[in-house]
């Protein structure tokens, strides 16, 4: 599934996100606290829930959650994601789902020719 965050395309199945500059990978982790943002963007999600969700009970120091989220404020933008001290965390930006398959330059063009030829011949 494909949403569209701030102006960046986010593909949860491939974990990149993209802009009109680049193509960047997300790591495995800061993808998983992603997925359960988009998905309670209506809500605060606790940082317990995102803890036991996404590292499943291993123990692990707040401090990585706080490095995912992190990194997503450096792909989405700073204001993307709110922090509610001592409670969590809330996507404030409604996430768009992307529909169809992505066109690349590549298939583009040679949809473009075969049309054009059609219309010439």
């Amino acid at each position: 599934m494909r949403y569209l965050l701030n102006q960046v395309e986010i593909d949860l199945l491939k974990g990149t996100a993209t802009t009109r500059e680049a193509s960047q990978d997300i790591r495995a982790k800061t993808l998983a606290v992603l997925k359960i943002l988009i998905q309670h963007s209506d809500q605060v999600v606790t940082k317990t829930q995102l803890l036991e969700t996404v590292w499943q009970g291993v123990v692990v120091q707040e401090q990585v959650l706080v490095q995912s989220i992190r990194e997503l404020r450096e792909i989405l933008g700073a204001d993307c994601i709110k922090t509610h001290p001592r409670i969590g965390y809330q996507l404030v930006v409604a996430p768009i789902p992307i529909q169809g398959a992505k066109v690349t330059g590549k298939w583009r063009f040679a949809m473009v020719s075969v049309v054009l030829m059609l219309i010439i011949s």
